[in-house]
């Protein structure tokens, strides 16, 4: 397992078909990595050609009405979007597009099922945050499938697996999941982690200028309260005021916390859509104002929420959990703490910085150098491509 095995013979415009569920240069597609993936990609390693979105009406009727009966009948799920007969149907789709075309590779992005059925000599490469297993484990979109759908689901995936001639993994965490959980060969998996996702590079002197804030600010992005441990960030606001006399503010992105959360200091954007270019100011905004961001979250898969901090130069304290962690040089872009840390462990660590100016001016200035290394689109772009060279040779 490695990032640019070997020596590249020769580098040279490849010719891609990148298959994604949807259109990855629309708007809409900011609020995933497909359109990040698609500008990297075309950017650094080739021309790209989309395949997707593949509109399979026995997955968008059929799928989707056994699934919703299912719910009724049993309060459980089908991930429709596994089902054989749908995935059948959707790889002649695909390969009826790749017909008569010339491509040195596919290159799947968050499609992994559609990758399953395909019959192909061109090389498949499998770009994924995460594995099925882990998935399973903190997705509440398949933590409540039915037995029968959980086991076909995984083998469909454990199918797609093993139909790539390489998988690209955002983190450790997943690419040694896919190893110890499917077996898959360690010289055909990569760990190379997303960027941050931004449009714009924010400029180098926001970095350079950031000073503390007069009232410590932290930043709390999730789409799930309890998941991403609310209650751990709301703890670390009051611990800050009680135990520190450090005078704290908590915004609140992207959820609503439930109504026994209530603080004069606490802000909250409730909804939080990256392809709402409103909401993208009102987030940068909040980056620009805020001292540290707060992620003590129970599993994380992508980590690009550490990236995007790291731009503005906002240290991040992160659980080590998931692929955040992966995210983070402690003491460099952030601090790690334990899983099984409290609000009074986070409140500890953001007091000891904020109240010593320079170690944490020192702190902004290295996040900010570890994001223009590696936590850009450009730099998993680069590395991307000398795997797909090194594929190739």
């Amino acid at each position: 397992m490695g990032v640019g095995r070997g020596k590249m013979k020769e580098k040279r415009r490849l010719k891609i078909a990148l298959l994604t569920t949807n259109n990855p240069q629309t708007s809409s597609a900011l609020d995933g990595t497909t359109y990040f993936i698609y500008r990297a990609l075309q950017k650094h390693c080739g021309d790209v050609k989309t395949l997707g979105p593949i509109r399979s009406l026995r997955k968008l009727v059929v799928g989707r009405l056994l699934d919703k009966v299912t719910q009724v009948l049993l309060r459980r799920h089908v991930a429709y979007e596994h089902l054989h007969f749908v995935l059948r149907r959707e790889a002649r789709i695909i390969q009826h597009r790749l017909y008569r075309q010339s491509y040195d590779l596919i290159v799947a992005a968050e499609a992994t099922p559609e990758l399953a059925f395909i019959q192909t000599t061109i090389p498949i490469v499998l770009i994924e945050a995460a594995t099925f297993t882990q998935r399973r484990m903190y997705d509440p979109a398949y933590s409540r499938l039915t037995e029968r759908s959980a086991l076909e689901a995984d083998e469909v995936e454990s199918r797609a697996y093993n139909n790539a001639r390489a998988i690209l993994l955002n983190s450790q965490w997943a690419a040694q999941s896919m190893i110890q959980e499917y077996f898959i060969d360690p010289q055909r998996v990569y760990s190379v982690p997303f960027g941050a996702p931004l449009l714009t590079m924010p400029p180098k002197e926001i970095a350079l200028t950031k000073r503390r804030s007069y009232h410590c600010t932290l930043l709390f992005i999730c789409d799930d309260w309890r998941q991403k441990g609310g209650d751990i960030a709301y703890m670390t606001l009051l611990t800050l005021e009680k135990d520190h006399n450090v005078q704290a503010e908590l915004i609140v992105c992207g959820t609503t916390p439930p109504a026994k959360i209530n603080h004069p200091r606490l802000k909250i954007m409730p909804t939080l859509e990256r392809s709402n270019q409103q909401h993208r100011q009102q987030l940068e905004s909040f980056y620009l104002r805020s001292d540290f961001l707060l992620l003590p979250t129970r599993c994380e898969m992508t980590g690009m929420l550490c990236c995007e901090a790291s731009a503005y130069g906002v240290p991040s304290l992160v659980a080590q959990s998931g692929a955040a962690a992966d995210s983070i040089r402690d003491g460099l872009n952030g601090i790690l703490l334990p899983l099984n840390a409290h609000g009074a462990e986070y409140a500890q660590q953001i007091a000891a910085l904020y109240q010593d100016e320079q170690r944490y001016h020192t702190l902004v200035l290295t996040c900010r150098q570890h994001f223009e290394e590696h936590l850009n689109w450009d730099a998993w772009g680069k590395a991307t491509q000398t795997i797909f060279q090194d594929l190739l040779n």
